[in-house]
């Protein structure tokens, strides 16, 4: 069944990221903590994926862009580095910016590694009953929306945690569960519901007793198995507005925030309370901004 109900944003957030071996960087954020204990004291971790170069990128000779230790980062590529150094005087060297991060993943990398590394904790905390979110931030074309949604070969986060959540409710000998699905689209500032595209009065609320935020007449639908939730993420995807951009054919020009709601309480206590938590997954729009995708930056 179908119900609406309101968009609650989560109380904790935690960050993954990814640049690219490309000048241009991507950024996957995401909510995970590294055990049960880290997940109620650090709210926010960033994590970076590094990609591989791309076939185009190859043949337009394009180099390896950063290099890499432990938890670190170093720019190795400078587009405009000549230009820059005649004019200050500097030299490369003493311009290499390196970056630092709570985690970091290489080229070569499987997603299932990111999603055991990281966000299996993410998962496990709002089946626990914690707001959680995961959000993945970068350029277009340097793997977002491949790390969220990914393959039938090698599925992405939103697919694992899907199944994850299952797994845990099948294990479960003392709690039941309701699982609920919402699926939004945020398009040049404009809320639009992909569970039900003809709905036209999505309104961002705020919760005064809880201080969550809310979005009235969110379509929300109840959930039995993984398969039901992958048809609705797939009906979905084709409501979502996307365009070509000089980065990618086939590109979102959308952020995308699917979210599970988890209502759980003890089977063996009909009085006891009910716990409500939202893991949110959200697959940001390409983060280059429009002056830089026409080269009027």
């Amino acid at each position: 069944g179908s119900r609406r109900n309101s968009f609650a944003s989560p109380m904790r957030q935690n960050s993954l990221s990814s640049p690219t071996m490309t000048p241009s960087g991507t950024h996957l954020s995401s909510a995970p903590p590294t055990s049960p204990k880290a997940s109620r004291e650090r709210n926010i971790q960033v994590c970076v994926r590094v990609r591989p170069l791309s076939e185009r990128e190859k043949d337009d000779g394009h180099g390896v862009g950063w290099s890499w230790e432990a938890q670190s980062i170093v720019q190795e590529v400078f587009p405009n580095w000549d230009a820059r150094a005649s004019i200050s005087g500097e030299r490369r060297e003493e311009q290499r910016p390196n970056f630092t991060f709570d985690h970091l993943f290489v080229p070569g990398s499987s997603t299932n590694s990111i999603y055991d590394g990281v966000i299996r904790d993410v998962v496990d905390a709002a089946m626990d009953g914690y707001h959680a979110s995961v959000f993945a931030y970068g350029q277009t074309s340097t793997g977002k929306t491949h790390t969220m949604q990914g393959t039938d070969s090698e599925p992405g986060v939103i697919p694992l945690a899907v199944h994850s959540c299952f797994a845990d409710i099948e294990k479960s000998v003392d709690k039941e569960f309701v699982l609920r699905v919402s699926y939004m689209e945020i398009y040049q500032e404009q809320m639009h519901d992909l569970l039900s595209p003809a709905t036209t009065a999505l309104k961002i609320m705020e919760d005064r007793k809880s201080g969550t935020i809310m979005v009235r007449n969110l379509k929300e639908e109840v959930v039995i198995n993984a398969e039901q939730v992958f048809a609705l993420i797939s009906a979905g995807e084709a409501h979502r507005h996307v365009g070509e951009t000089d980065f990618n054919a086939y590109s979102s020009r959308s952020h995308t925030i699917f979210r599970l709601t988890i209502e759980s309480r003890d089977k063996n206590n009909n009085r006891g309370r009910t716990c409500v938590s939202t893991l949110n997954l959200v697959d940001l729009a390409g983060s280059e901004s429009a002056k830089a995708v026409m080269g009027l930056a």
